[in-house]
Protein backbone atom coordinates (compact mmCIF):
# COMPACT_ATOMS: atom_id res chain seq x y z
CA UNK A 1 0.00 0.00 0.00
CA UNK A 2 2.99 2.56 0.64
CA UNK A 3 4.85 1.76 -2.67
CA UNK A 4 1.12 2.73 -4.23
CA UNK A 5 1.11 5.77 -1.83
CA UNK A 6 -2.71 4.61 -0.47
CA UNK A 7 -1.22 4.51 2.87
CA UNK A 8 -0.59 7.56 5.54
CA UNK A 9 1.26 10.16 5.12
CA UNK A 10 -0.71 11.64 2.03
CA UNK A 11 1.86 13.38 -0.37
CA UNK A 12 0.60 16.54 -1.47
CA UNK A 13 2.38 17.30 -4.46
CA UNK A 14 1.19 16.17 -7.83
CA UNK A 15 4.84 15.91 -9.58
CA UNK A 16 6.09 13.77 -6.24
CA UNK A 17 2.71 11.66 -7.23
CA UNK A 18 3.64 10.83 -10.59
CA UNK A 19 7.48 10.69 -9.57
CA UNK A 20 6.88 7.96 -7.27
CA UNK A 21 4.49 6.07 -9.16
CA UNK A 22 6.38 6.29 -12.51
CA UNK A 23 3.60 7.22 -14.59
CA UNK A 24 -0.10 8.01 -14.35
CA UNK A 25 -2.22 6.77 -16.79
CA UNK A 26 -4.42 8.81 -19.45
CA UNK A 27 -7.99 7.55 -20.19
CA UNK A 28 -9.97 10.04 -21.49
CA UNK A 29 -13.26 7.84 -21.06
CA UNK A 30 -14.97 8.66 -17.56
CA UNK A 31 -18.06 7.32 -15.84
CA UNK A 32 -17.12 9.09 -12.41
CA UNK A 33 -13.93 11.05 -13.59
CA UNK A 34 -10.91 10.78 -16.07
CA UNK A 35 -8.33 7.56 -14.99
CA UNK A 36 -5.65 10.08 -13.80
CA UNK A 37 -7.94 12.54 -11.57
CA UNK A 38 -9.30 9.56 -9.72
CA UNK A 39 -5.83 8.09 -8.95
CA UNK A 40 -4.35 11.52 -7.91
CA UNK A 41 -7.47 11.76 -5.87
CA UNK A 42 -6.71 8.89 -4.41
CA UNK A 43 -2.98 9.85 -3.31
CA UNK A 44 -3.71 13.39 -2.63
CA UNK A 45 -7.01 14.05 -1.93
CA UNK A 46 -8.90 17.21 -2.88
CA UNK A 47 -7.39 19.24 -5.40
CA UNK A 48 -7.37 21.38 -8.00
CA UNK A 49 -7.36 19.89 -11.58
CA UNK A 50 -5.57 22.95 -12.80
CA UNK A 51 -2.73 22.34 -11.14
CA UNK A 52 -2.45 18.99 -13.12
CA UNK A 53 -2.88 21.09 -16.11
CA UNK A 54 0.08 23.86 -14.78
CA UNK A 55 2.43 20.90 -13.82
CA UNK A 56 1.89 19.76 -17.38
CA UNK A 57 1.75 22.67 -19.67
CA UNK A 58 2.48 25.52 -17.89
CA UNK A 59 5.32 24.43 -15.68
CA UNK A 60 6.36 21.58 -17.68
CA UNK A 61 7.29 19.03 -14.94
CA UNK A 62 4.88 16.33 -16.27
CA UNK A 63 4.41 15.28 -20.23
CA UNK A 64 2.23 13.36 -22.03
CA UNK A 65 3.52 10.86 -24.26
CA UNK A 66 1.24 7.71 -25.09
CA UNK A 67 -1.17 6.99 -22.85
CA UNK A 68 0.75 8.34 -19.40
CA UNK A 69 1.29 11.63 -17.76
CA UNK A 70 5.34 10.81 -17.57
CA UNK A 71 7.71 12.71 -15.36
CA UNK A 72 9.77 15.57 -17.49
CA UNK A 73 13.03 14.20 -15.51
CA UNK A 74 12.45 10.68 -17.16
CA UNK A 75 11.85 12.66 -21.18
CA UNK A 76 15.39 10.92 -22.07
CA UNK A 77 14.43 7.67 -21.97
CA UNK A 78 11.33 8.05 -23.89
CA UNK A 79 13.32 10.10 -26.17
CA UNK A 80 15.39 7.33 -27.17
CA UNK A 81 12.44 5.29 -28.13
CA UNK A 82 11.15 8.13 -30.08
CA UNK A 83 13.97 8.29 -32.05
CA UNK A 84 14.56 4.75 -32.56
CA UNK A 85 10.68 4.23 -33.39
CA UNK A 86 10.21 4.43 -37.29
CA UNK A 87 13.31 1.64 -37.20
CA UNK A 88 11.16 -0.97 -35.38
CA UNK A 89 10.37 -4.29 -36.51
CA UNK A 90 6.72 -4.25 -35.79
CA UNK A 91 3.91 -4.33 -38.33
CA UNK A 92 2.21 -0.88 -36.74
CA UNK A 93 5.94 0.31 -36.92
CA UNK A 94 6.69 -0.36 -40.39
CA UNK A 95 2.83 0.79 -41.29
CA UNK A 96 3.55 3.87 -39.77
CA UNK A 97 7.03 4.33 -41.42
CA UNK A 98 5.76 3.45 -44.82
CA UNK A 99 2.58 5.83 -44.29
CA UNK A 100 4.74 8.89 -43.19
CA UNK A 101 7.00 8.45 -46.40
CA UNK A 102 4.02 8.29 -48.82
CA UNK A 103 2.55 11.03 -46.83
CA UNK A 104 6.00 12.86 -46.99
CA UNK A 105 4.77 16.48 -48.23
CA UNK A 106 1.93 16.04 -46.14
CA UNK A 107 4.02 15.61 -42.84
CA UNK A 108 6.11 19.05 -44.02
CA UNK A 109 3.13 21.20 -44.52
CA UNK A 110 1.65 19.79 -40.83
CA UNK A 111 5.22 20.52 -38.81
CA UNK A 112 5.28 23.80 -41.70
CA UNK A 113 1.79 25.17 -40.07
CA UNK A 114 2.70 24.45 -36.84
CA UNK A 115 6.05 25.91 -37.03
CA UNK A 116 4.68 29.29 -38.57
CA UNK A 117 1.10 29.58 -36.93
CA UNK A 118 2.08 27.92 -33.20
CA UNK A 119 0.42 25.28 -31.20
CA UNK A 120 -2.75 24.02 -32.81
CA UNK A 121 -5.36 21.75 -32.58
CA UNK A 122 -6.01 19.14 -35.28
CA UNK A 123 -9.26 21.04 -36.47
CA UNK A 124 -6.68 23.73 -37.46
CA UNK A 125 -5.07 21.36 -40.22
CA UNK A 126 -6.12 20.28 -43.65
CA UNK A 127 -6.22 17.15 -44.41
CA UNK A 128 -3.41 16.87 -47.51
CA UNK A 129 -2.89 13.01 -47.43
CA UNK A 130 -2.24 11.35 -50.87
CA UNK A 131 -2.29 8.12 -49.18
CA UNK A 132 -4.93 7.49 -46.28
CA UNK A 133 -4.79 5.93 -43.09
CA UNK A 134 -5.88 2.30 -43.28
CA UNK A 135 -5.65 -0.09 -40.65
CA UNK A 136 -9.25 -1.45 -40.36
CA UNK A 137 -10.10 0.58 -37.29
CA UNK A 138 -11.68 3.22 -36.06
CA UNK A 139 -8.79 6.20 -37.09
CA UNK A 140 -9.63 5.34 -40.98
CA UNK A 141 -9.65 8.50 -43.17
CA UNK A 142 -8.14 10.13 -39.67
CA UNK A 143 -5.36 11.34 -41.93
CA UNK A 144 -5.19 14.78 -39.44
CA UNK A 145 -5.17 13.16 -36.58
CA UNK A 146 -2.90 9.91 -37.33
CA UNK A 147 0.08 12.42 -38.62
CA UNK A 148 -0.47 14.16 -35.40
CA UNK A 149 -0.26 11.16 -33.25
CA UNK A 150 2.65 9.32 -35.43
CA UNK A 151 4.77 12.86 -35.00
CA UNK A 152 4.35 12.66 -31.41
CA UNK A 153 5.26 9.18 -31.47
CA UNK A 154 8.33 9.99 -33.18
CA UNK A 155 9.40 12.99 -30.65
CA UNK A 156 8.59 15.79 -33.49
CA UNK A 157 5.26 17.40 -31.71
CA UNK A 158 4.20 17.59 -28.11
CA UNK A 159 1.12 17.95 -26.62
CA UNK A 160 1.37 21.40 -25.21
CA UNK A 161 -2.61 21.46 -23.95
CA UNK A 162 -6.08 20.48 -24.55
CA UNK A 163 -8.96 22.74 -25.08
CA UNK A 164 -11.76 20.19 -23.30
CA UNK A 165 -10.44 16.51 -24.40
CA UNK A 166 -8.94 17.96 -27.50
CA UNK A 167 -5.22 18.01 -27.57
CA UNK A 168 -3.00 20.95 -28.47
CA UNK A 169 0.17 20.42 -30.46
CA UNK A 170 3.19 22.40 -30.59
CA UNK A 171 7.04 21.42 -31.56
CA UNK A 172 8.41 19.29 -29.22
CA UNK A 173 11.56 21.21 -29.42
CA UNK A 174 9.39 24.26 -28.26
CA UNK A 175 8.19 22.89 -25.94
CA UNK A 176 11.02 20.96 -24.32
CA UNK A 177 13.58 22.99 -24.72
CA UNK A 178 15.94 21.99 -22.23
CA UNK A 179 16.00 18.42 -23.12
CA UNK A 180 15.60 19.31 -27.19
CA UNK A 181 18.85 21.27 -27.10
CA UNK A 182 20.85 18.30 -25.45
Amino acid sequence: MSAQLLSAPRPTDIVQVVEHLGALQLDPTSAVARSEHIVLWSRIGRYDVADLNRAMYGERRLFEYGSWILPVSEFDLHRDAMRRYLSGPTTRQRYVRDWLGSNATFRRLVVAEIRNRGPLRSRDLVDQAVVPWRTGGWNDGKNVGRMLDALWTVGVLAIVGRDGSERIWDLAERFYPRIASK
